[in-house]
């Protein structure tokens, strides 16, 4: 299991559900990090 977690005062500031807007980059490093996730315990 791996967390992410972004600094307080992170701008933009993150909603609920960020990681689905993926227009932005927090969104973007999230889905690189599941998926490096999902490759990693899935070999």
């Amino acid at each position: 299991m791996e967390e992410v977690f972004y600094p307080e005062g992170y701008t933009p500031a993150l909603g609920h559900e960020y990681q689905f807007k993926l227009e932005t980059t927090a969104a973007e490093e999230t889905l690189r990090s599941m998926l490096d996730f999902a490759h990693r315990v899935t070999q």
